[in-house]
Parts: structure tokens; sequence; C-alpha cells
């Protein structure tokens, strides 16, 4: 395991989520362009990295991810966690009229979980869910911080 590693770990989260349309609809949806699926969203509302908007006028929902080797088990093999978070602007959290107690983030961190949760595709064995948090940034901006783990064998 290297630092590589790491980039590689958001390049696979942050391909899928590229490849969900049901992600990229209720992204689009918070930035009023709900009919440009080909809306290009990384570095707009998806970055590989923990964006912080800077100005409360950004009515985006954003999706941010980052890793970190967070425990050293042994010589050999790592603890990697995985932080993705997601968060709409407050004048931008209702998705739908149907469902008043369902936000976009609420949403997206669900199809999130399905996505990611038990996969098999990053270090030994399966990655599972470790917490939620809430995301409040300024009072403005509101979602969830979805942590992940697995470990991972280290280069000698």
């Amino acid at each position: 395991m290297s630092i590589e590693d790491l980039t590689k770990y958001k390049e696979i989260i942050i391909s899928k989520i590229t490849q969900s349309q049901d992600i990229k609809n209720i992204i689009l949806s918070a930035n009023g362009s709900e009919g440009l699926p080909n809306e290009p969203l990384l570095y707009s509302n998806i970055f590989p990295y923990l964006h912080t908007p800077g100005t409360q006028s950004d009515l985006k929902t954003y999706i941010c991810v980052d890793c970190i080797v967070s425990k050293i088990i042994n010589p050999s093999v790592k603890e990697i966690k995985i932080i993705i978070n997601v968060f709409s602007h407050k004048d931008t959290m209702k998705y739908s009229d149907t469902d008043i107690s369902k936000t976009k983030p609420d949403i997206i961190s669900n199809m999130l979980d399905t996505l990611l949760n038990s996969s098999r595709e990053f270090g030994i064995g399966k990655l599972s869910l470790e917490s939620v948090d809430l995301y409040n940034l300024q009072n403005v901006y509101y979602g969830k911080i979805l942590t992940y783990k697995c470990a991972e064998f280290t280069n000698k």
C-alpha cells in the first residue's frame, strides 16, 4: 500500500458516483439544470478532496471524497478510512414534494452506501461503514459525513 493507492481509491469512488445516473440527476436538479445530463460535475459538484464552498450563493449539492491512513495495525497491515461529505445548500435540500422527510444528502448518502458498503474493491476483505455524522457549514450547508474503513497491506 502506498500513498498512490489512496488516490486510486478516490478514483474508483468518483468513477462509481459519476456512473450513477440517479446520483447525477439529484445533483443536477440541485443546480437547476436537470435537463443537462452531460454537465461536468467534477470540480463543480464532485471533488476528490474535502471541498468547502466559497460563497453562500452557490445553491448546489456537493460530494467530496478523501482517504487517509488512520491506523497502522501491524508492520504488514494499515487501516484506511474513506471520508465522503455529502451536503446541499439549505435552500435546495428538498428533492421532491412527495416525501418531505428525505433530503438530497439523505438520498445520495443511501445511494452511496449501496454502491460502497461491503465492496471488495478496496483493500483486504470488505469495505465497511464506520460512522455517519452530521455536516453543518456556517448554518448554510447541511448533510452527512460518511466514513468507511478497510484494511490494506503495506509495502515493504
